[in-house]
Formats: C-alpha cells, structure tokens, sequence
C-alpha cells in the first residue's frame, strides 16, 4: 500500500507472509500450505481461494527481502530492465530464512517432472497427468502415491484442494 509516497507494510498480510515462509521452513509444500490457508479461511491476496502461483511466488520473490527487479515485455516476454533496486518495499522476511526456503523448495522439486509425470520411483510416475480430467467438474486429476501404506490412486485437483468437488 502507498501512504504519503510511500510504500508500507499491510499488518496482515505481513502476517500471513511470515506464516507461509515459517510453514515451508518447516517442510510444507505449496499444496500444504494451500490446503492448510483455505481450511482457516485465511484470506487471499486476490480474494479468491488461495493458489500454487500466489504461493510459489510469495516464496520466491525477493520482494520479501525489500528488493524490486524492473521489468519490460520485449517480443511478449516480460525480462528484467536494469538493476534491481535495493530497500524498495519494506523488508519483511529475513535473508537466512529466505534463503533455507529457497533450498528446501529447490530440493522438493528436484524429482519433479513436466506436468508432475515422474517420481523417484519408476513404478510411481503418473503417464496420465495433464490428459485425464475428473467427470464431474472437469479439473485435472493428480496421482497421489501413500507409500507407507503400499498404493496409489487419482483424485481430482479441485477435491485435494477441498474445494466443490468430491470425486
């Protein structure tokens, strides 16, 4: 928010930041903590249910760290503009918790494939993913593997978000 030419801090979402940033520390994923943010009703910063893009790039942006990154759109694509301007929003989240999030998140995606297809084990990748949607809302269907417990199944995206859907 801009007051008197200049930006401050929004108490609550600095709130919710710094919750979200202490959940992926504590090994949260981007889905977790989703899930965890629209069971508490805690409110999004565009007003609708909370998403994996709000959130990934909550955890990502160095905005937290105060730093902004001009940008332009050069042939339909945005690329950064100069240099990166240092204490340009106020600082919310300190570099070494930053930087443990940006390695935890680094290691939790090393496996990850296009579309989220492959796994570390072979006999779990999903060939389906991005292709087969649920019947009744039509979102895509995830596969979830519970190894400890020895199987694997689809589920509709909307349903693993606890949203409209029950399939």
């Amino acid at each position: 928010r801009v007051q008197n030419d200049k930006i401050i801090r929004i108490p609550e979402r600095v709130v919710t930041v710094r919750k979200m940033f202490a959940m992926a520390n504590h090994g949260y994923g981007i889905i977790s903590i989703i899930r965890r943010f629209n069971e508490q009703k805690e409110p999004s910063f565009y007003g609708n249910d909370w998403n994996k893009a709000i959130i990934h790039n909550t955890l990502t942006s160095e905005a937290v760290l105060g730093y902004f990154q001009p940008k332009t759109n050069i042939d339909g694509k945005r690329v950064e503009d100069g240099e990166r301007i240092q204490n340009y929003f106020p600082r919310i989240i300190e570099d070494e918790l930053f930087y443990a999030v940006q390695a935890k998140l680094k290691q939790r995606n090393k496996y990850r494939g296009t579309g989220y297809r492959f796994t570390r084990k072979p006999g779990q990748n999903n060939l389906f993913a991005g292709i087969i949607k649920c019947a009744k809302c039509g979102a895509s269907l995830i596969h979830l593997v519970r190894s400890r417990h020895g199987y694997s199944y689809l589920v509709c995206g909307n349903a693993h978000k606890h949203k409209k859907c029950e399939y």
